[in-house]
């Protein structure tokens, strides 16, 4: 296996002391099978120079190509056309590398020669137009795999014809698709009823609607993208909870209407979901302004003081004391206090029922119960 290139002369001279030459092994069994598929693109347009024997080799190579990822590369017009003129056999072709360029007059002649194509990406590519998707739509016709994240061109007509002619669609990303509305979403739904795959993002026109049709009719779901549809409410999660088994990730960011009422029975179901849930309270605290640490327990038999009793203490319990507090004048403990509140005023301690352990501290004060 090549990994890396160090000059062109490198394929140029013989290998192992003239014993193999590399033109000399079979061309698309080995060459073209195995060995060109893993050198980078940019050394393949360089290797073409080298030689007229390099050159066919190469084009040979692009003709017979099935999958061209045009990703994290700016890729010249020219070279896209020398990549693609001659292929006839496409299967995955993306194309968001392309975006700065790509028009109509460049992809439509690559759709046509290519009817057996089944993956697209034309992510950012807002040179195109309506035509060129209503193109894709009538001529390839096994596509299951279209992104147009981004894309202006895409509005209700153009995604109408992809609907009635590319029904085994199974990943769509609609994402930034701000013309399309709840109407059209819905005629997709039931059109496309494969969909595993879909991605509604950042779009204010999508409501309830076109989530609920959506979960309704493709209940094969397993991926759905409502990031920043500021119109979603919980009904329609908890639709898609209902029809939607399979679903294993769902993202609501920034949908402010979309509560954990209608996430929590996803989250048990192990959905991924990218909002994270809102934190328990194991306990209660309330926090008084001034005033020491207080610890308060309950109290026991024998923390009494001696010479008292606890008779006092279960008339105290029992109502209003018509009897003397036998803590009143003890010297062992602080002046008492005569009633503390939680937050929702429901609880009263009275002191002959508590012990009262205090700790100074210049810090605000924390009562724990």
């Amino acid at each position: 296996m090549i990994k890396y290139i160090d000059s062109y002369d490198f394929f140029a001279c013989q290998l192992d002391n003239q014993r193999c030459r590399l033109l000399a092994l079979p061309w698309e069994d080995v060459l073209v099978a195995h060995i060109l598929p893993r050198l980078p693109l940019m050394q393949l347009f360089d290797l073409q120079r080298v030689s007229k024997r390099f050159r066919a080799l190469i084009r040979l190579f692009f003709t017979k190509r099935t999958t061209f990822e045009l990703v994290g590369h700016h890729v010249p017009k020219v070279a896209f056309f020398s990549l693609v003129k001659d292929n006839n056999v496409l299967r995955k072709l993306l194309l968001e590398s392309c975006s700065s360029w790509l028009t109509d007059n460049d992809l439509l002649p690559v759709v046509s020669r290519n009817p057996r194509l089944q993956t697209l990406d034309l992510s950012g590519c807002n040179g195109l137009t309506r035509h060129a998707l209503v193109a894709v739509s009538l001529t390839c016709v096994h596509l299951r795999h279209l992104a147009v994240a981004r894309c202006d061109f895409v509005d209700g007509p153009s995604l109408r014809s992809l609907a009635d002619h590319c029904g085994e669609l199974r990943s769509l990303d609609l994402s930034g698709c701000c013309r399309l509305t709840d109407a059209t979403i819905c005629y997709l739904a039931k059109k496309c009823v494969r969909l595993t795959f879909l991605s509604l993002a950042v779009n204010e026109n999508i409501t309830d609607e076109s989530v609920e049709d959506v979960a309704k009719n493709c209940r094969g779901l397993e991926h759905l993208d409502l990031t920043c549809c500021l119109r979603v409410r919980d009904v329609s999660i908890r639709t898609v909870a209902e029809y939607c088994p399979k679903l294993q990730s769902l993202k609501v960011k920034h949908c402010h209407h979309v509560t954990e009422s209608s996430l929590e029975p996803l989250r048990k179901r192990k959905v991924l979901i990218d909002v994270h849930p809102p934190p328990r309270r194991d306990r209660l605290s309330l926090a008084v302004d001034c005033g020491p640490y207080v610890n308060i327990q309950p109290l026991s038999a024998r923390l009494l003081p001696s010479g008292l009793n606890a008779d006092p203490l279960r008339a105290h319990m029992n109502g209003p004391a018509k009897v003397s507090d036998p803590w009143k004048n003890h010297p062992s403990f602080p002046p008492v206090m005569p009633h503390l509140q939680s937050p929702s005023h429901l609880l009263t301690l009275h002191p002959s029922c508590l012990v009262l352990a205090l700790r100074c501290s210049s810090s605000p004060s924390l009562w724990s119960l």
